[in-house]
């Protein structure tokens, strides 16, 4: 078993319904038997109880409707030229002075937990300019990257 963070983990947690799992993990972090922060709400749809809950816990939310977009893949990779990935990972992904991204191979992992405290946070390991937790990636478009 992994030793407990110090620092609480941050989640973005996702709900498509009446955000019975958000509760328990609200009320798990507030009892102080969840070391956690509860960063960011993504809803499926509008008009969720779910919502409805992040927000009366004041936990920022966002609907990301997978039907306003004309393809996730699209999206993803407007956000990823937008917010310059592609001067390190280069243009489609295969790599410059940064590891690619269309091979199997993954330094940190590629499990989506991974990948999103990468995109998110960063490695710390990384020099000044990383695309890593780049101001120009708001945490709601974190889940697109």
């Amino acid at each position: 078993m992994s030793p407990v963070p110090e620092n609480p983990i941050r989640l973005a947690i996702l709900v498509s319904g009446s955000g019975t799992t958000l509760q328990n993990l609200i009320d798990e972090i507030a009892a102080g038997r969840l070391n956690a922060k509860a960063s960011i709400v993504v809803a499926s749809r509008a008009g969720l109880v779910g919502t409805d809950r992040a927000v009366k816990a004041g936990i920022p939310n966002v609907v990301v409707n997978r039907k306003d977009f004309a393809s996730v893949a699209e999206e993803g990779h407007r956000k990823y030229m937008a917010a310059g990935c592609n001067g390190c990972h280069g243009g489609g992904g295969g790599g410059g002075m940064a590891p690619p991204l269309t091979n199997p191979v993954w330094i940190y992992g590629d499990d989506d937990d991974t990948l999103f405290r990468l995109i998110a946070l960063g490695t710390g390991k990384l020099s000044p300019g990383n695309a890593f937790g780049n101001p120009s990636i708001m945490p709601n478009e974190y889940w697109s990257c």
